[in-house]
């Protein structure tokens, strides 16, 4: 409620004071004036908001009257507003549809990593399952499985840190979906396509976790399109190209690294010379990371001795050491395999 005091002069010609009689009524209402009284101060207690009517009539010493009338608009507090309560409302609504939506948020943030860490740990152990196997099987299915079993397990413990990881497993699900669909066919064999695919895999992993300057060069995508049929022995170029760049390249300790993969389509034949300028066979084999008769070489020897049992034409490769030189250094290896176009397996 409101409450105010009016204080009324009137300045009359004589100077002197004047009876009056004043009434505050709300628009519209009666007038009833009070008794004539000397009382200039009126004071207004306890009113509502709404428009009033200050009416004054001031009695003049000759009898006559004047009145006067002040319009009066008292105005609501913020509070007895309809409008304040809605837009309060609104404000409250908001707040907690906000809060809601937030907590919502974040939810969906959580179960989308829960999502994405139980996938990538559901893909982990199903490659795992799947190297397992692998490992069973034919000669030409254990050429280096741990491999992408160490990439796994690095990636696994710097998701976070690697936002690459995404394109290394897209990879690595690639060219162990390959090892093992070869290996569930028992064959020594596969199309040329495949090995080239377990090949540019490899260096694709190697280039975003270990060398990431590497600089690469390989064949136009019409000569790899032209020989996709081909059937080689699986690994016969992915390991090369792994020594290269685990054993040569991945040991030179200033760049540029470089690896060059060049085909050449000879009668008969395929000859895939693979060339790095790491530091050499001779050289790595003197450090310690460097394993000496590794698995994948041993097991790729003993393959193509038996395609070679069964083929007139042969499987061949064939070794250059330090082939580049820098002051008194020699570096640099390069490996030509010479591969028949018309191979069958030992089992064909």
């Amino acid at each position: 409620n409101n409450s105010f005091d009016i204080l009324v002069r009137y300045l009359s010609p004589d100077n002197m004071p004047r009876y009056s009689s004043a009434v505050l009524i709300k628009a519209g209402d009666s007038i009833l004036l009070p008794e004539p009284s000397l009382q200039n101060i009126y004071s207004i207690k306890n009113i509502s908001s709404g428009r009033y009517q200050f009416i004054l009539e001031i009695y003049e010493a000759d009898g006559s009257t004047t009145r006067y009338v002040y319009k009066i608009n008292i105005q609501k507090f913020l509070w007895q507003q309809w409008w304040f309560w809605l837009l309060l409302c609104g404000l409250l609504l908001a707040t907690i549809i906000y809060f809601i939506n937030l907590k919502r948020k974040r939810q969906l943030a959580e179960q989308k990593a829960k999502t994405k860490e139980a996938e990538f740990h559901s893909f982990k152990s199903e490659q795992e399952k799947k190297l397992a196997n692998l490992q069973l099987v034919s000669l030409s299915s254990q050429f280096r499985p741990h491999f992408i079993l160490n990439a796994l397990n690095t990636i696994g413990a710097q998701m976070d840190d690697k936002p690459e990881a995404e394109s290394v497993l897209s990879r690595l699900g690639e060219s162990v979906n390959i090892i093992f669909n070869h290996a569930r066919q028992q064959k020594i064999l596969h199309n040329f396509k495949n090995e080239w695919s377990l090949v540019t895999n490899l260096v694709h992993i190697h280039q975003l976790m270990y060398l990431k300057k590497l600089e690469t060069h390989f064949p136009a995508d019409e000569i790899i399109d032209r020989l996709k049929n081909i059937q080689v022995p699986m690994g016969i170029l992915q390991i090369p190209v792994e020594n290269a760049l685990l054993h040569g390249l991945s040991n030179r300790e200033e760049g540029p690294w470089k690896l060059t993969i060049a085909i050449a389509e000879i009668e008969n034949y395929i000859n895939v010379t693979i060339t790095d300028n790491g530091v050499g066979r001779k050289k790595s084999a003197t450090l310690s990371n460097y394993t000496r008769h590794g698995t994948g070489t041993k097991n790729q020897d003993e393959i193509i001795n038996i395609i070679n049992t069964a083929n007139a034409h042969k499987i061949n490769i064939a070794y250059w050491d330090e082939i580049y030189t820098a002051g008194n250094e020699s570096f640099g290896t390069s490996i030509t395999i010479k591969i028949p176009n018309t191979l069958q397996d030992g089992n064909g």
